[in-house]
C-alpha cells in the first residue's frame, strides 16, 4: 500500500525546492537589471490582474485566478 503521508512530504519538499529556485532566478534578474523584488511583484501583479482577471488583497493573496 502506498504511504500517502510520505508521498505528500516528498511532494512538499519538491515544491519548496522549486519555489526556492524560482526565487533565486527572480533575484538574479533583479540584480542583472536593477529591479527590486517589490518592483517585480508590482509588474507580476499587473500581469495577473490584466491578463487573468485576478485581484490582489494587499496581503500577498491573489483571488479569482484559476489555473
Amino acid at each position: 500500500m502506498i504511504d500517502m503521508r510520505a508521498m505528500l512530504v516528498k511532494l512538499r519538499e519538491s515544491m519548496n525546492r522549486g519555489f526556492e529556485l524560482i526565487h533565486r532566478y527572480i533575484d538574479a534578474l533583479g540584480a542583472r537589471w536593477g529591479i527590486s523584488g517589490e518592483a517585480f511583484g508590482e509588474c507580476l501583479r499587473g500581469i495577473l490582474e490584466e491578463e487573468f482577471g485576478a485581484t490582489y488583497d494587499g496581503e500577498e493573496y491573489v483571488y479569482g485566478l484559476y489555473l
